[in-house]
């Protein structure tokens, strides 16, 4: 039985309604915003068809029923743990197959899911951060700035792509109000602006010039690796006086959403400046790696429909191996899924 197959028996045997299994099985391959759009029905729509699904799992699944968010990676990894139960014949790493006799060499994936690191563009790629997502949106729709914070390959230059590809649809912005800024590709504060300037689509300028060129309008800023800015040979300490002056109150043009691996008052304290230093503005979101029911149902979701099949046992060594850490989970479930296409 195929994992599709597996998903609709499931959902006949929970008496799912038409709209609830519709959104059901759109959630494995999307995030909730993008199964909304799948189905053409709002967010909140498609959030209360959830709810109801939810419902109709909390006798089978009781791990749904605690408060907070995560239902779906819990229902999700209860629904692999009973796929792989009913698969439990087939050997380590065999390929998965409606009719065993069709086997063969080129009906395998090619490609490996796992192991993409850097900056995720696509919104099919992203996973697990959606609560991160919301919460970003939320703020940013109140007008907030924002610092997000975490360690290396754990996310935050994705979540910041997330921003600009989906901000239009969910703050009601013309894409072209979403500016995402690489640092590493920034090497002093004169070329920052120029970067600005560019996506602003408006000549070089910044003081009052650059206020002025804003007024009436808004932008959302998102800004990669902040941490360049500390290179005092290249950075003055003048342009953060100047993105808080164009971000730091109701009427000012600009939003900003600031990522870096320490948090802003450790890189910036403010002690060398006259006017509040930037993290004043900001509220601090911290990134923390997978849950162990967020990491599951990606190891899950990334081998679906590929002929390979990792062990129940396999997915906790590498859940356990990582921590949940995202760019060391997609490395290491890389590696065990090139060495089980080899044997």
């Amino acid at each position: 039985m195929s994992w599709e197959q597996f998903l609709e028996e499931i959902a006949r045997e929970h008496q799912l309604t038409p709209e609830q299994k519709e959104a059901f099985i759109a959630r494995f391959d999307k995030n909730e915003t993008q199964a909304a759009i799948a189905l053409n029905i709002d967010l909140f729509a498609f959030k209360q068809r959830m709810k109801d699904v939810y419902k109709k799992f909390a006798r089978s699944c009781p791990e749904i029923n605690s408060r907070g968010r995560g239902k779906f990676e819990k229902l999700a990894a209860w629904l692999q743990k009973r796929y792989q139960g009913q698969k439990s014949e087939i050997r380590q790493g065999e390929l998965l197959s409606s009719n065993p006799a069709d086997i063969d060499i080129s009906n395998q994936v090619l490609f490996n899911p796992f192991g993409k690191t850097g900056r995720i563009a696509k919104p099919e790629d992203f996973f697990g951060h959606e609560d991160i997502l919301d919460q970003l949106f939320e703020s940013l729709n109140q007008g907030r700035n924002l610092s997000l914070v975490g360690k290396d390959q754990i996310g935050k230059s994705s979540i910041l792509s997330m921003i600009c590809y989906w901000g239009s649809q969910r703050l009601q912005l013309p894409p072209e109000a979403f500016i995402y800024l690489d640092m590493q590709n920034i090497h002093n504060e004169n070329e920052f602006f120029e970067a600005l300037c560019d996506h602003l689509n408006i000549s070089f300028c910044r003081g009052y010039n650059l206020a002025k060129a804003l007024r009436g309008k808004r932008y959302i800023v998102c800004i990669d690796q902040i941490e360049k800015m500390k290179r005092k040979k290249h950075f003055s300490g003048a342009e953060r006086e100047e993105l808080r002056g164009l971000a730091g109150g109701d009427s000012t043009p600009l939003s900003l959403v600031i990522a870096s691996r320490s948090p802003l008052d450790r890189l910036f304290p403010g002690s060398d400046s006259m006017t509040s230093p930037l993290y004043n503005i900001c509220s601090q979101i911290n990134m923390e790696p997978f849950s162990p029911d967020v990491a599951r149902a990606f190891i899950t979701t990334r081998l679906k429909g590929t002929g390979i099949f990792f062990t129940e046992s396999q997915i906790n060594q590498l859940i356990e191996k990582t921590k949940g850490h995202p760019g060391r989970l997609q490395q290491a479930a890389a590696d065990l899924y090139r060495s089980l296409r080899k044997s």
